[in-house]
Order: C-alpha cells, then sequence, then structure tokens
C-alpha cells in the first residue's frame, strides 16, 4: 500500500524500485493514484522476487497504456488480481503476461475498464497455472468481442464467477470458449447482464462436468430469445440453479428435459423469475 490513495502523485519514477530486488509484495502500490497518467516500461525490470501485483495500479484513472514489457522479468509472480481495475485503458499488449507462467489468480484485473474494445486470443497462452478468472472482465461495458480462444490453455481453470458481467456490448459468446476447461466449477453471474447476447450454443458447457453451480449466469440478458437443446446436458454435478435466467425478459420458451441430467440440484430458486415473455 505503499502509495495508495495519493491522489496528488502525478508521475512514478523510472527507477523508483530499481534497488529492491528482494520485494515480492507490490499489492495496492499506487492503488487510487487519479493523476498518474503512465507507467515507466522498467518500472519493476530489477524485481524478479515478486510474487503479486494484487490492485497494483487499481483505480488509477489517468493510465491509459500498459507498457508491453512491464512484468518481462517477474517470473515468479502468482497473483494478478485487480492490478488494471478502473484504468482507462483501451488495450491490452499482446504478450503481457508472456514470462508469468506461475500465475493463478487473474480475478478482476481488467474489471471496470470502461475503454477496453478488444483483447487478444493469446493473452493467457502461457499462463497453464490460473485457476481464477472471476470478475476478469467484469463492467467492461466497451467489451465487443471474447476471442474463441482465449482460455484455452488454462486447463486448470475453475472459477469463472462474473467473468464477462456487465459486458453490455457482447453480442456473442464463442461455442467452444471454455472447452478445454473440464475442471471447471463456478460459472456463477459469467455473463449476467450482457444486454446484448440473443442466443447461447448447445455445446458452451459440453465439456464443463465438473461444473457445480451456475447461479445467475445469464441473469438480466435481456436480448436472450431461446435456450438451446441440450445447454446442460452434460452438467451432471451441479447443484445450484438460482436465478440463472433471472429477468431474461426475451425469453419465451424453456426446453423439455433442459435439467434431466442435473439429478444432484438442491435449488432452482427464481431460475427463471421475472422472465415476463415465458409461455411454456
Amino acid at each position: 500500500h505503499a502509495f495508495s490513495g495519493c491522489y496528488s502523485v502525478n508521475a512514478i519514477p523510472n527507477n523508483l524500485f530499481d534497488y529492491c530486488p528482494l520485494a515480492t509484495n507490490f499489492n495496492y502500490t499506487f492503488n487510487n493514484c487519479y493523476s498518474i497518467p503512465n507507467i515507466p516500461t522498467g518500472l519493476f525490470v530489477n524485481n524478479v522476487n515478486a510474487v503479486s501485483f494484487n490492485n497494483t495500479f487499481a483505480n488509477c484513472k489517468s493510465i491509459e497504456v500498459i507498457p508491453n514489457n512491464l512484468f518481462d522479468t517477474c517470473t515468479k509472480v502468482i497473483d494478478f488480481a485487480a492490478a488494471f481495475a478502473g484504468t482507462s485503458i483501451s488495450a491490452i499488449p499482446l504478450d503481457l503476461f508472456k514470462f508469468n507462467t506461475l500465475v493463478t489468480s487473474f480475478a478482476g484485473t481488467f474489471s471496470s475498464c470502461f475503454l477496453l474494445h478488444n483483447v487478444s486470443e493469446t493473452l493467457f497462452q502461457y499462463n497453464t497455472a490460473v485457476t481464477s478468472f472471476s470478475s476478469l472482465f467484469t463492467n467492461c461495458y466497451n467489451l465487443i468481442e471474447i476471442p474463441a480462444t482465449l482460455f484455452s490453455t488454462n486447463t486448470k481453470a475453475i472459477d469463472f464467477d462474473g467473468t464477462f458481467s456487465n459486458c453490455t456490448k457482447l453480442l456473442t459468446i464463442p461455442a467452444i470458449l471454455f472447452s478445454t476447461n473440464v475442471v471447471a466449477t463456478n460459472f456463477n453471474s459469467t455473463f449476467s447482464s450482457c444486454f446484448g447476447i440473443d442466443n447461447i450454443s448447445a455445446d458452451l458447457f459440453a465439456n464443463n462436468i465438473k461444473a457445480t453451480t451456475f447461479i445467475g449466469t445469464f441473469s438480466t440478458c435481456y436480448r436472450l430469445s431461446i435456450i438451446p437443446v441440450g445447454l446442460f446436458r452434460n452438467n451432471v454435478d451441479v447443484v445450484n440453479f438460482n436465478s440463472t435466467f433471472y429477468s431474461c425478459t426475451s425469453l419465451r420458451i424453456i426446453p423439455n428435459n433442459l435439467f434431466d441430467a442435473c439429478t444432484k440440484v438442491v435449488t432452482f430458486d427464481s431460475t427463471f423469475s421475472n422472465c415476463t415473455a415465458l409461455t411454456a
């Protein structure tokens, strides 16, 4: 929390951490430093023992660009949770995390980056140890597309809670988005309030046989009009479908046998509550 809340700080010296090679924790270092406009390219070049960048630049509203090689030498990092949440970036460098192969958490890393509009399909290619993508792009209102293979190498990922919630300009969800995430258990609110999505592939969760909870997964997806037959056909471990389709006000029909394979479910509280167009 070294400079957290220093609202008037308007620059970070290039060599600020050059003589701190043993530093491991950069959590909240510049959190809420609203006036900092940029990040020096070599800021962490000598911090080879760093393991956590949790909330490091969170809510630095003036930051618009992330340097390409910012974390290249930080090969021991395991946590980037909310590292750039609330910044004004519009793009993410393709190889930003290329050398951070031990990372386990990208929870909220780019949440509330309101100007972010696209993401490279290779962004997490080398981060094969990741377990959490929770709230990764929550409130990224201008994100317009999800690359189909964004999570293809992240086979240990467990948590997709709120990953794309409130991405209001998303129009489609790639059918194979989670096809390799076979140990994923949590899909709560993954696409909640994605107002532009009007359909879902029947194969979206086909390989997620360990999934246990779909609370609010598609809640308030106002344009969603059809639930595909067989959407949950392989999700035999699910226990909770609370509010899964809550306030999907364009939804007209619930497919027969939608939950037939889900014999372990204990609660369907508000699953289709406020789906005002439902006829059957």
